[in-house]
């Protein structure tokens, strides 16, 4: 699956999609293979993408190139630009973040056959993608208190746990090589049960789970998901102090006691607010990018004139 629009075009610009390829890639003969209005696409950018992200396919590399034209179109016709010194604080930070002095980055850009205007020339399309993005996307994405009310009820209902106790029962069962095999050796359990034995005095008698077996067979406190199922279908059947099974599971054979069963109630919204507000921001700009490329597309002349495989 191709990656986000937003991922796939930022990626784009930290290449040199103008320059050589780096190291490793393969050199082709440069041939025009695509149109974006009058832009052209070149198979040596196709193959410049393809060097550094191996998992692309050569129509996702394509796609990309197709859709960073677009934006830069977009942001040119709207008169978008980047100052200087935007450009210079982009630089500075970029520096910051790789802790890397100047010689070292133009060392950097020189073992990619890059030079420092190479590198401004892209982080200057770079920004301008980002603030075409923001203006024809990020503008419009609006988040209610409502929606992020109604998210939370959906994504954080109240957590059914269990606190259960197990004797688990396999060949390596104490007892277990007794005639019969664990199939006999779980009824007779259960018969000593309904007599009255303790849970916890034949669970250490006889589990194969020498971690719980010590502690009277409690697994302890589990939430609705991380039991085994056919643990956790059993355990929701059951009330407190109840015995139930025995039931097989890629373990063995397991006798089930319900210790407890409670609700654990979900977050404070406020907990989760912000990651609420993220998500439906997230969800609702995926939704406004993909219409408006879908518009840039259709509105522009696009010719694809081989994938350059």
């Amino acid at each position: 699956m191709r990656p986000s629009l937003l991922f796939s075009l930022v990626l784009a610009l930290i290449l040199n999609l103008a320059g050589p390829c780096p190291a490793g890639a393969a050199q082709v003969v440069d041939q025009i293979i695509a149109r974006v209005g009058s832009e052209p696409v070149t198979q040596r950018q196709v193959e410049f993408i393809l060097a550094d992200n191996p998992d692309f396919s050569r129509e996702e590399a394509l796609q990309v190139l197709i859709e960073r034209k677009l934006v830069l179109s977009w942001a040119r016709d709207n008169r978008l630009s980047v100052s200087p010194e935007e450009l210079e604080k982009a630089e500075k930070a970029f520096l910051d973040n790789g802790q890397m002095s100047m010689d070292r980055f133009e060392e950097f850009l020189a073992s990619r056959g890059q030079d420092k205007r190479d590198f401004e020339d892209n982080l200057k399309e770079q920004l301008l993608i980002r603030k075409a993005l923001n203006a024809a996307v990020g503008s419009k994405v609006r988040v209610t208190e409502e929606e992020m009310r109604e998210r939370y009820d959906t994504s954080y209902p109240p957590r059914e746990t269990f606190v259960i106790s197990h004797i688990l029962l396999t060949p390596e069962s104490p007892s277990s090589g007794s005639e019969g095999g664990v199939e006999d050796l779980a009824p007779r359990i259960m018969d000593r049960l309904e007599s009255g034995v303790p849970f916890e005095t034949l669970a250490r008698e006889h589990s194969a789970d020498r971690v719980s077996a010590p502690k009277g067979g409690l697994l302890g406190t589990f939430q609705k998901g991380e039991l085994l199922p056919e643990l956790e279908s059993l355990a929701a059947d059951l009330d407190p102090g109840e015995i139930g099974g025995p039931v097989r599971t890629n373990l063995g054979l397991h006798i089930l006691r319900l210790e407890n069963k409670s609700l654990l109630p979900p977050p404070p919204f406020t907990e989760v607010e912000d990651e609420i507000r993220a998500a439906l921001m997230e969800e609702k700009g995926r939704e406004i990018q993909d219409e408006w490329f879908r518009e840039l597309k259709e509105n522009t002349y696009i010719e694809i004139l081989t994938d350059g495989g």
